[in-house]
């Protein structure tokens, strides 16, 4: 069989334009919403008595230390 002559390249699609980056820095000023007034923290259900230091410390802190450790 005779070589089927090589498809022509087709070009490469021409690059969508791009989206003009949002200029970093100060973008236009958009009214900042405001912020929502702070809901005073509610009690979580039944307040609970404050709990002995090493107990609450248990939950956050301790787990930090045991992965430096």
């Amino acid at each position: 069989k005779p070589e089927q002559p090589e498809k022509p390249e087709q070009p490469e699609q021409p690059n969508q334009p791009e989206q003009p980056e949002q200029p970093e820095g100060p973008q236009p000023n958009q009214p900042e919403q405001p912020e929502q007034p702070e809901q005073p923290e509610q009690p979580e259900g039944p307040v609970k008595p404050e709990q002995p230091n090493h107990l609450s410390n248990r939950g956050t802190r301790k787990t930090r230390d045991t992965s430096k450790t």
